[in-house]
This record gives structure tokens, sequence and C-alpha cells, in this order.
């Protein structure tokens, strides 16, 4: 039986939730991170962009940088986009918290730093990312109810 994409996005909220409150702070930053990535493909796909490369050619499997990139450099020329957005500012937020987990993540992993060192800054990333892809989800479906009164239908 398929689960509605509101329910599990609920599900995940309260994994996050609790996660974060047992300081499963990489745990939740895991989960943030698979969200961002689905809700940056999904506003794309609503307001009908693509991620190409230098080239031209559409890009199968974007990363999330690219993702963001793309988003916001089509803020200026998709006002849908822009309004769904409210501005740049939620990309913003996105990238900056994508930058400090992947710093975070390179620390431990080049053991620059051990886990006490880092942990504070891993718990603010958690709780920082649950409200960036809350943020997200929201511009979201902005965008999926402002191209359903336009007619498209995905």
């Amino acid at each position: 039986m398929a689960v509605s994409k509101r329910k599990c996005y609920e599900d995940l909220y309260d994994q996050i939730t609790a996660a974060i409150e047992g300081e499963f702070f990489l745990e939740a930053a895991s989960l943030e991170y698979a969200i961002m990535e689905d809700r940056t493909t999904q506003a794309l796909a609503w307001a009908r962009e693509s991620v190409v490369d230098k080239n031209g050619r559409r890009i199968a499997r974007p990363r999330l940088e690219l993702k963001i990139n793309t988003l916001k450099a089509q803020l200026v020329s998709n006002p849908e986009l822009m309004r769904a957005m409210r501005g740049p500012s939620i990309l913003d937020a996105a990238h900056a918290w994508r930058r400090r987990r992947n710093s975070i993540a390179h620390a431990l992993a080049g053991c620059v730093k051990p886990w006490s060192a880092l942990k504070g800054d891993a718990r603010s990333l958690a709780e920082d990312g649950l409200a960036v892809v809350r943020d997200l989800s929201s511009a979201g479906m902005r965008l999926r109810k402002r191209g359903r009164r336009r007619g498209h239908s995905k």
C-alpha cells in the first residue's frame, strides 16, 4: 500500500524531531538533506525548469547545489517561482545549510575535529535544517497550487 506524500513527510518530520531530541543530529541532517533533494526536484518540475550543463544539455540527476542554483537563477525570469519562493531567501538558506552540512561531514571524515568539537555545530545544523525543509516544502506547495490553477497537471 502506497503512503501519501503528505503522510510520508509528516512521518519524516516526526523522525527528524525525535532524532534531534535524541541527539542523533547527523541522522536528522541526512533526512533533511533527502527532503531538500525531493523538494527542489519537485519545485523544478512544477516551475517547468531543468538543470542543464554548460553545453545546454539536461542533467538527469543533478546535485542539490545545482538544483538550488538553477532555481535561484530562474527567480528573475519566472514570476510564479519568485512568488512561490517569496524571493531568494529560502534558496539562500538551503544553500548555506548545504554548505554547513558538507563542512561538518568533511571535518568528521577527515578527522579534522573530534565529534565532541562538532556536536554543537551538528545540533545547530539539524535544528536549522528542519526550518529550511519546512520553508522549502511550503514554497513547493505554493508553486504546485499555482500550477494547478494554470491547468498544469504535474
